[in-house]
């Protein structure tokens, strides 16, 4: 009798752990902004890649934030993205390879967000594998443009957010060939704002005809960190500055516009029929950058943005994309 209650209790804890294994890892995400409501509330595409170590049914990411929960679903041969409530159906498996799933697309909160992942082999997704935390942090913040141009001053970069959350600054990073690179400069950030926000940088030590390489690197108050893409700019001091909006495109037509002495230009927008949208122009403090922004809210589209000089000859028409 003792002997065979000790194989019983040998074999209960392994038999549990067995079925709360990691029957499904997490091997890495990519999570891109692409609007806000304007109310705090933000949309995401997200795409993860998996792999599926033990027979599966179901694959379940969840984003908490606050009291709001939203979950992904995938599930079936081939994986695709299934509605959670079930019924769910068998995985493929295959411990060494990675399967990257398809883009879901992802309604939160603008705020500190938790992702988790759970696994399944029950056909109603009840829980029958070990519970994954992926990300326990604040969401990104929301490069909307980031470019640099040559003036005779240096290279000057100019990027914009679209909103921000605990963003303590943006480390300015620079490199002679894409691979290597060093800090220059640090740019206060907003902290945590959903409007929409505009920076510069001038990098001065630089030679003519020399490509340089930046990025940005955001830094948030709990210390997490994130890297923006890479642009290169040639440094050609004689070149005239071309007009340029960002973000571009921008939320119901709040943009800024650096051009040489913009702030004496004449600004006037159109929508594609040709009518004139009241718009209201403010000055930065820089004579080659101005913030513009619709006097209303005006439905996504294309726009375009006229530039007059102070005589009311059309200096150049510039495309904005609203959303």
């Amino acid at each position: 009798m003792k002997k065979l209650l000790f194989l019983f209790l040998l074999y209960f804890p392994l038999h549990t752990y067995a079925q709360m294994a990691n029957c499904i890892n997490h091997e890495s995400y990519t999570l891109v902004y692409q609007s806000n409501d304007g109310a705090g509330n933000c949309t995401f595409s997200f795409t993860p890649t998996i792999t599926v170590r033990q027979p599966s049914r179901l694959i379940a990411y969840t984003f908490t934030s606050g009291a709001t929960s939203v979950s992904v679903c995938y599930s079936g041969n081939p994986i695709a993205l299934v509605n959670c409530s079930g019924p769910f159906t068998s995985l493929p498996v295959n411990t060494t390879l990675a399967v990257t799933l398809p883009a879901a697309t992802v309604d939160i909160p603008c705020s500190n967000v938790t992702i988790s992942l759970r696994g399944s082999n029950a056909a109603n997704g009840a829980a029958t594998c070990r519970l994954q935390q992926v990300y326990n942090g604040p969401l990104p913040v929301s490069l909307l443009s980031f470019y640099g141009s040559s003036n005779p001053a240096g290279v000057v970069l100019n990027w914009a957010t679209e909103w921000e959350k605990d963003n303590e600054s943006f480390s300015v990073q620079k490199s002679l060939n894409a691979k290597s690179f060093e800090s220059i400069g640090n740019v206060k950030g907003k902290q945590t704002t959903n409007q929409v926000s505009s920076y510069e940088f001038i990098d001065t030590d630089v030679v003519p005809d020399q490509v340089y390489y930046y990025r940005l690197k955001q830094n948030d108050v709990n210390g997490h960190e994130d890297y923006s893409r890479i642009i290169s700019v040639r440094h050609q001091p004689g070149q005239e500055a071309l007009p340029k909006i960002f973000p571009n495109s921008n939320v119901g037509g709040s943009f800024s516009l650096s051009a040489p002495n913009a702030e004496s230009a004449v600004l006037k927008l159109y929508n594609q029929a040709g009518i004139e949208i009241p718009i209201i122009v403010n000055k930065t403090g820089d004579v080659n950058l101005v913030s513009v922004a619709a006097k209303a809210h005006i439905p996504t589209g294309i726009y375009i943005l006229k530039i007059f000089d102070a005589k009311g000859s059309e200096q150049n028409a510039l495309k904005v994309l609203v959303q």
